[in-house]
């Protein structure tokens, strides 16, 4: 008994977490990969350890967070790849973030149910954005304050004057802030609307 770690006494928590998490990340490999226990024996440095022993005081949450890990890692999303909006004009739309927004057409094609989708993507960004029509949905009626877009300009002041060379005009704003920084709204075709934030310099 001399040899074995009490997790849990008092004193014991900086010391022996190390030799947790080896002890959880050994035994999470060994159920993972369905490792033999005579293949399991013949690790003369993990044999070596003393194996630890539960008392009642052991702080479970970080030994769930250890062992729990990753499986965690495995079940989560990754990365944001595209966000969709339905329209009832398709072009309109498209021709809204391409000319205004100065958005990219990346890709279109319609779908095996029959939507039309084209993905546009900003200059400086990884995501896109999914323009759909789908007429068999019936109309698009886009609630008040239900979403937005936000993206970022050099400056407000500019972009207003480039939104009026294409008969647009803010919704809300320029809103400014005492570092400079700044935000705005446009409202892009079928009411949904766009947020312009301009950063502090």
């Amino acid at each position: 008994m001399d040899e074995q770690f009490f997790l849990g006494k008092p004193g014991s928590e900086g010391r022996e977490d190390w030799y947790l998490m080896f002890y959880i990340g050994f035994r999470i490999l060994q159920m993972r990969w369905q490792i033999p226990a005579a293949n399991t024996a013949r690790l003369s440095l993990f044999n070596s350890f003393p194996q630890p022993v539960w008392q009642p005081g052991f702080y479970l949450r970080d030994c769930q967070s250890a062992s729990m890990g990753y499986d965690w890692a495995m079940k989560t999303v990754k990365k944001l790849l595209h966000t969709r909006y339905r329209v009832d004009d398709l072009e309109e739309t498209v021709k809204f973030y391409r000319d205004v927004l100065g958005l990219k057409e990346t890709r279109r094609h319609k779908s095996d149910r029959g939507s039309e989708l084209v993905f546009m993507k900003a200059p400086e960004s990884e995501e896109l954005i999914e323009l759909c029509q789908f007429s068999a949905s019936g109309p698009v009626k886009v609630q008040a304050d239900l979403t937005h877009l936000a993206f970022q300009v050099d400056s407000l002041e500019e972009f207003g004057r480039h939104l009026a060379s294409h008969g647009y005009k803010y919704s809300d704003g320029p809103h400014r802030r005492p570092d400079g920084s700044g935000i705005a709204f446009v409202d892009a075709p079928e009411g949904y609307e766009i947020e312009l934030i301009q950063r502090s310099k």
